[in-house]
């Protein structure tokens, strides 16, 4: 993404996603949210499989697992303990 001259965080701005998402993807700890897939190669002017593994764009994206997933889960309860 630097050869386009795009940083994460501002490529993510742009395509309308978290940037720590944006940045898994394309590092290959998460497969791409269908937001990316549809999104980021019209940014960058490039094919989807140019930007992606075969494996990551077979992959399905689970929004409730991978890095962070634990804290988003433990969010959820507490803000459903504290409404009580």
């Amino acid at each position: 993404m630097t050869a386009e001259r795009w940083s994460v965080s501002k490529a993510a701005e742009q395509i309308n996603v978290p940037p720590s998402h944006l940045g898994s993807a394309i590092r290959g700890i998460t497969p791409p949210s269908r937001a990316i897939r549809d999104r980021l190669p019209i940014l960058l002017h490039r094919p989807l499989a140019e930007l992606f593994t075969p494996e990551a764009l077979a992959a399905e994206y689970q929004p409730n697992t991978g890095p962070g997933a634990r804290q988003r889960r433990d969010a959820a309860w507490l803000t459903g303990w504290d409404a009580r």
